[in-house]
Order: C-alpha cells, then structure tokens, then sequence
C-alpha cells in the first residue's frame, strides 16, 4: 500500500470518527484505501477495489429536534411494518407499535416472532428517507415476554442492509427487562435510510416487541416549485382521468394560468366524472413536500373544496397518502382565484402523483395546481 493509499485511509478514518457521516457498501475488498477523500455527496470508487464510500451530505443528517416516526401515532400504517415471522395472526408486525395494548380475539400487546425462528426481524419501510437517532422499545403488554437485546440495520433501496456499528464493531443495544418499561437508546452517528431493522438477538419468554423510532423525514433543502406554473412539466407531462372540452384540457391546470379567447384558466373534468384525478408524470423521481390548488378561472365559480393525492412509480399501481393510517383529505378552494398551500407531514417520493377532488362547486371539478419540492 503505498503512501498517498495510506493518507487516504487516514483522512476517511478523521472524517468518519469526526462526523459520521462516512457510509460503506461492501464489495469485494474492505480496504478503506479503497475511498477517495472527497466533497460531501461524492460517489467515490477506486478501481482496483468494489468498496465504495458514500460522503453524504450534512443536511442529511441534520436533525435537531428528533420527533417519533409514527409507529405509536399510526402516521406509519400497517402496510409499511414487515418481520420474519409472526407467532399467529393476533401477533402479526403490526403490532410492534409503543404503548399498544391487546383487544381480545384480535390481537396481542406486540410483534411476536414464531417459536422456530431464530433470527427474528422487524422491519419498517419510511416511505421517504428519514435520519433516526433514537430508538425505544417495549415489551409484550402485561405478559412476561420481551427482548433483552437487539442489533440494527438499515437500507436505502430495500435490498442492501447495512449492520449499524460503533467504532468498527456491530452494536449490540440493550433492550428491556420488564413487559411494560420503554428503554430508548441513541444512535450516535445517527442512520440516514428508508428501511430499517431490529434483529432481535435475546429475550426472555418470547421474542415479543413494540417500538418507536425517534428522528426526521428528509425533506427538501430548498424546495421549490416543480413546474406546473412556468412550464418546466411539458403538457405531455400532464393528463387526467377526463375533460370537459379542448378549451379545459389538463395541461392547462396550471397555477395562475389566465384564461383566454381560446380556452379558459384550468383543468375542467367531464360531467359524467364521479371519481375525476389529475396526474403529473415528473419522468423522474421528485420530493413532494407540499400541494397548492387554485380555482378554474371561467365566467363561473368553479373550484374543488377538497381532494386526496395517491402516488406510485409507474402508471398503474398508485399509493393513497395517509396520516396517522387514514386517508388524508386536504382542504382545497372556496372561490377561484385564491390559492391554497397544503403542507405534506410525510414527504411523497415518486415518479407520478395525482389529485383526485372528492368535493367540488357546482356541477363538475375544475382546479389549477402547482407541486412543491425538489427533483432527486
């Protein structure tokens, strides 16, 4: 290994002992002088080594006043928790929410892992990256069962985990003693991912469990409008479940578009649309944080009084946004031109995205729109 190799290795082993904000993909070679030092958010690989670090960038891991995740709130609803194994269907990953208590015949006071697994698992899908650096855990409810210790790893993409460790060694957390007491350990340099999981490594009873995960979503540095209103979305960009007429078409739902002698200021849906959407295709992924809607501007007052978002990544399997394991019904218009600015509590990552009014004024919906965040 030469000098300049060993300089290398020394300044990624600074920057990592320094911040933490060095991350490993392992390939065939452990061998940190594998890395490039270099500015934050750089890929680097060498090419004689498969080992590539990941300098993130700070902001991701600037989180100053950690919150919990939504496993105790159900902001983070069923369909997101996975495991290993469930003991039987009262006992399913669902359960693995803090301060959880049983309802007789439906299910118990936490995840429970089948008797033949030995290497239990949970896993939590964010939906968004999010910085975690707490965890606290919980026992069964008023049952003698809980885990004594647990390890974590973590994923960007879902396939690829990442064992957390401390000063090169996988940590090992303590978890509890009793059914009900919460324990919460801090994770110091905090992990930066959209999955995570606790494996479960001793327990007394059965390996029984409820959690919270304590941080922030990710959300954008500098959002900013992503180009319904100055056309950076092309019109081929923008479609929708039906229109009125050519003087309505859906690329003209553009926020502060002004009508003209040849159409008018706004998507208008057909009459006979009960369940009308209109989709934005960003033909890339983007970071949705927030949602502004506007009246059509005609010679009558349409406008839409509520509506629901769903999202997915390819045309035909969509997503409704939920908070707390509802579907979130935002408040839109009551006249044409004001605008109103929905903030999202939970980021949306995606390709496509659609409003979908379930209430509007007079016969038909009609709106004009505009999407806040940032391109990935």
């Amino acid at each position: 290994m030469g000098e300049g190799n060993l300089s290398q290795q020394r300044a990624v082993s600074l920057l990592q002992e320094a911040t933490g904000l060095i991350r490993k993909y392992p390939g065939s070679s452990n061998d940190a002088s594998s890395a490039q030092v270099a500015s934050p958010n750089v890929i680097s690989q060498s090419e004689s080594h498969a080992t590539t670090y990941i300098i993130w960038q700070h902001c991701q891991y600037d989180c100053v006043d950690p919150i919990p995740l939504g496993l105790e709130s159900n902001l983070i609803v069923n369909s997101q928790l996975k495991s290993s194994s469930e003991k039987d269907e009262t006992t399913r990953a669902r359960n693995a929410r803090l301060r959880l208590k049983p309802v007789n015949g439906e299910r118990v006071g936490a995840w429970m892992a089948s008797a033949g697994d030995g290497n239990p698992w949970l896993k939590v899908d964010f939906k968004s990256n999010a910085t975690v650096r707490g965890i606290t855990t919980q026992g069964r409810y008023d049952e003698p069962e809980w885990v004594t210790s647990y390890e974590v790893s973590y994923s960007i993409d879902g396939v690829t985990f990442d064992t957390y460790e401390e000063n090169g060694q996988v940590k090992v957390f303590s978890a509890n003693f009793d059914s009900n007491s919460t324990v919460k350990q801090y994770l110091d340099p905090p992990i930066f991912a959209r999955y995570i999981r606790l494996h479960s490594k001793q327990w007394s009873g059965s390996c029984a469990l409820r959690a919270e995960f304590h941080g922030c979503y990710e959300g954008c540095e500098n959002a900013t409008s992503l180009g319904m209103e100055n056309g950076a979305i092309l019109h081929s960009q923008v479609t929708a479940s039906s229109t009125a007429n050519f003087r309505n078409s859906p690329p003209l739902a553009r926020l502060n578009l002004q009508k003209t002698s040849t159409y008018e200021g706004g998507w208008l849906a057909g009459g006979n649309d009960l369940y009308p959407w209109l989709q934005v295709d960003f033909l890339q992924y983007a970071k949705v944080t927030a949602i502004i809607t506007q009246g059509l501007q005609t010679t009558t007052a349409n406008f839409v009084h509520k509506f629901t978002v769903s999202y997915g990544n390819n045309n035909e399997n969509f997503q409704e946004y939920e908070e707390f394991g509802i579907v979130k019904v935002f408040t839109a218009n009551y006249d044409m031109e004001t605008t109103v600015k929905q903030r999202l509590t939970r980021v949306i990552y995606a390709r496509f995205i659609r409003l979908k009014p379930t209430q509007w004024e007079l016969a038909t919906a009609g709106m004009r729109a505009e999407l806040v965040g940032c391109y990935v």
